[in-house]
Formats: C-alpha cells, structure tokens, sequence
C-alpha cells in the first residue's frame, strides 16, 4: 500500500507502518548510565520524542486512534540535605482502530511536575511499543561510550569531570552507529524507515502539527476523550480550506474578557489568566486567536474544577515552554497535562465509597449561607448542572432508565455497575460521556435489557487490565458501532432513492 493512501482503513493495513523503523532525523541519545569509575563507559541509549510518535500516529492512523490519557498512580519525595527529588509513577492509556493499549513508567524531577511530565512521556512510548511504535528502537544493543576528547567519546563538563554529556562530535558518531545498525539489523526485521515528511507531502512539506482542541471536545475521561487533533500544512501553491478564515480570527475582547472572569471565578489571578493566553499563542507577537481562546477557557474549567494551585499550573506552564522546542509542542504536553487532571479526577471513587463518615471536618470551610453563591464553586455548579440536564434530556429520548445510565457512569470511573452512584456528584464530563453513550445505543436500537448486559460483559472482562481501558473498549465499540449503522442507513436509503 503505497503512503499515499493513508491514513490507513484498518489495523492490518496500519500496522507495517506503526512498526516500521525511524528515519535518523528523529533519533534521539540520551545517556542512560553512568559508572563512578571514569574509565568505565557509559550505556547510552536511542529514543524519540513522544510527539514524533503522535506523529506516526496521526499520519499512519488519523481519526482511527485516540491521544493518550494520563493517570498519576503514585508520587513521592525523597528530601536529601540540599534538594528534594521528586518520584512519579503514571500510566498511559489510548486506542488504535478500537484496540485499547496501556502501560506505566516511572520517572524522576526537581519538582512534581518535571517528574509528572516525564513520567507520562515514558509511559505513552511504553504502550506505544504494543501497537508497533518504537519497537525497532529496542532491536540494538545498548551502546557503550567512554569519557574522553575523540570523536567516539563522551565530553566531560570542565567543572566536574564526573558527569559525561554529548556534544555534536559525539552526537554524529552516534547518528553514524544508528545508520550502520539501521542497515544490519533493523531493516531486515521491520524494513525501511517510515519518512514522516515524505508522506505528508514531500521535501516541500512541513511536519504534521499538533493542537489543543476546542473545549468541545474536553468531553470524556475515558481514553474516547480527544484532547489533541491532527492538522498538516497546506501547500502554498494550493487555496486555502474553507475553515482557514476562521481558524485565524483574532479572538474578540469579549472572549479574552470571559476568560479573564472564568480565572477569577475558579480562584486564579489574572496572572494565570495571561500566562494561558500567551502559551496558547503562535508564538509571542501573534494575537490569540479565537479556537485558542477557548481552548484556554477549557483548561481553566478543569483546572479550576479540579482546584490545581496556581503555583502549580505556572510551573507547568513555565516547564513545557523551557522543553519543548516548539510553541505548539508546548501546547500539546501542557494540555496532555490538564487532561491527566481530569482523568485523575474523574476516576476517584464517589463520596459514598470513599466513607460512610458524613462527620463534617473541622478543618473543612463552613457552607455559604442559603440563597448565596459561592465564587470558587459558582462554575464547577453551573457545569454540573448543565451535563446533568443534557443526561437527562438523553434519557428521555430513548427507553432507558436512570440506572442504565447509573450503570455506566459506575463502569466510566472503576465503580461497580451494581452499586448505586449518585450522579449529581458524578463529573460533568463523565456525564456528557454517559448521554453519548445513550445516543449511539439507541442508534443500534438496543434495548435497556441489552444495554446492561453489554455494560456486565464490560465491566467483567478479562481483556482488559484496568477500569478505564474497560470503559475505553466499551465506548470505543459502541460509539464506533453506532457510526457504522448511520453510514450503513445512509447508503441503503440513498440506494433505494436511486432504484
């Protein structure tokens, strides 16, 4: 299948170019050991960035898989005499052509979010091995450097000779080593490299480009959640889409002032609220547009929902635009982070399971008195309130019950299906989730009886190693099931207008 046609159909079709190897443009070194004898060498190690591998993804895959979602499982601090070392477990979770992967890595940083933040990076490349990305990378043997001044070595920094780094010199040996590896080992198990350039339209080309999405979609915890969309740059010579206009208009000041306001009602200065907004620029002389503008009022809802310190989010702010090399690779890891916020939050389990001690804590803000508004809960209550209306409007289109949608909504955040969830203290986006849901089950005419044994044979299956990728093969089939059904309606009714 010649790369002209894709994004490819199918999972079979996709697959030799998931595994097929990197070009050495993309290859990356990184120093994975370091002995304290300085004539022992060190083990340095090959690997890419996670967005080249969201890359391979979106331009192998398109629409036909969906951007990674992170849960924090563990974090620890380890507080030395000088400096406190921050340790992150977290895990990985996204699908390809309705398959769901997984898998955990852990990492290390001076601070909670370093360590977040590379904790997720490893853990999406991790589960990204499964479906083919990344998995030549581990055909080499590790590659062993010594200390020194030759172009095969390893530089020492002049003010502490204990700690080896690569500089261009090495760097091009290493690239050199990769090539001759490339040719004897790896090409006669996965072939030849993928270009990534080449296949979104020659030399000419620029490389695919990741974005936040609109707040539209910030709509499941699941790994249905699309966070991130794929755009590839026009050729110059070609007209603009259609949708170009409007994807540049500057944003209004009503909206830039809405913003503002959404800071201020969750808590935050407007510093905050200027920070988001320039991230979520081009780039520092480049107006805020207006799908950014509200891609910004989409992180200050779940930010503000999830009451993250604002010390927190401008560290992450501050880190993902000192790693990444792009503004727009900035976006994507600190939007990748909010969503991981999000997830984490709506896979907490309800009150109800969490204790049965409605004791009120001492240390707990007493209630604002009836009829009065709290600022800091104003938003989060008006999301609410709104999924819970768009629930039930759900529910009552179709022949279902407020179990049913009980049913899911216990399966979406790990809970068991039989228990009873009180849905007015379910997420708002797991609720959104659930009407979803619904919707795409009346399409294929499922009873209620059927509903809920799809939702047991879901929530008991063994396929699947954690409640959100059972949630996630769950939606993913019913979702894309229903999509089948209205393209299959569609061509049968337009077959009988032409008989």
């Amino acid at each position: 299948m010649p790369a002209t046609t894709l994004p490819a159909k199918t999972y079979a079709e996709a697959l030799p170019y998931l595994r097929a190897p990197y070009t050495p443009s993309l290859i990356r070194f990184r120093i994975q050991s370091v002995p304290d004898s300085s004539s022992a060498p060190c083990v340095v190690v090959l690997f890419v960035n996670s967005e080249t591998v969201m890359d391979r993804f979106n331009i192998v895959c398109g629409a036909e898989w969906t951007p990674p979602e992170f849960t924090v499982l563990a974090h620890r601090e380890d507080k030395g005499s000088n400096k406190t070392t921050h340790h992150v477990k977290a895990r990985a979770t996204f699908s390809v052509y309705g398959k769901v992967f997984t898998d955990t890595a852990e990492a290390t940083g001076q601070s909670e979010v370093q360590a977040e933040f590379n904790a997720n990076a490893r853990a999406f490349k991790r589960a990204a091995r499964w479906p083919g990305p990344g998995q030549s990378l581990y055909q080499p043997s590790a590659i062993k450097m010594f200390r020194g001044a030759g172009n095969d070595q390893l530089r020492v920094w002049s003010n502490d000779a204990t700690k080896p780094h690569i500089d261009e010199r090495s760097e091009r040996f290493l690239l050199g080593h990769y090539e001759k590896v490339l040719a004897e080992k790896i090409i006669p198990v996965y072939g030849h490299p993928f270009d990534h350039l080449h296949a979104l339209g020659g030399p000419s080309a620029t490389a695919a480009s990741v974005v936040v999405a609109a707040p539209a979609a910030v709509r499941s915890p699941a790994p249905v959640q699309q966070l991130v969309t794929n755009t590839t740059s026009e050729d110059p010579q070609s007209p603009a889409p259609a949708e170009t206009p409007a994807r540049q208009r500057a944003a209004s000041s009503s909206e830039t002032t809405a913003i503002r306001q959404s800071a201020k009602i969750a808590g935050y200065t407007d510093t905050l609220s200027e920070t988001l907004m320039r991230l979520a620029r081009e780039d520092d002389d480049s107006p805020l547009t207006s799908p950014f503008a509200g891609c910004v009022a989409a992180w200050l809802s779940i930010l503000g929902s999830r009451q993250v310190p604002e010390a927190k989010i401008l560290e992450a702010v501050s880190f993902v635009l000192e790693n990444c090399a792009s503004r727009q690779g900035a976006q994507v890891k600190f939007g990748q982070w909010v969503a991981a916020k999000a997830t984490a939050a709506a896979q907490q389990p309800p009150p109800e399971q969490a204790s049965t001690d409605t004791t009120a804590s001492s240390d707990s803000p007493p209630p604002p008195p009836d009829g009065a508004a709290d600022p800091d809960t104003a938003g989060p209550q008006l999301e609410l309130a709104a999924a819970m209306r768009e629930l039930q409007e759900a529910i009552g289109r179709h022949d279902y019950t407020e179990r049913t949608a009980t049913r899911i909504a216990a399966l979406a955040i790990g809970a068991d299906p039989d228990r009873k969830i009180d849905l007015a203290k379910t997420p708002p986006a797991t609720l959104r989730c659930v009407a979803e849901l619904l919707d795409a089950a009346a399409t294929l005419q499922w009873s209620a009886g059927k509903l809920d044994e799809e939702i047991s044979r879901a929530h008991n299956s063994t396929q699947q190693g954690t409640s959100a990728s059972r949630f996630g093969a769950f939606a993913i089939h019913l979702i894309n099931s229903a999509e089948a059904r209205v393209e299959e309606d569609a061509r049968a009714a337009a077959a009988a207008s032409a008989a």
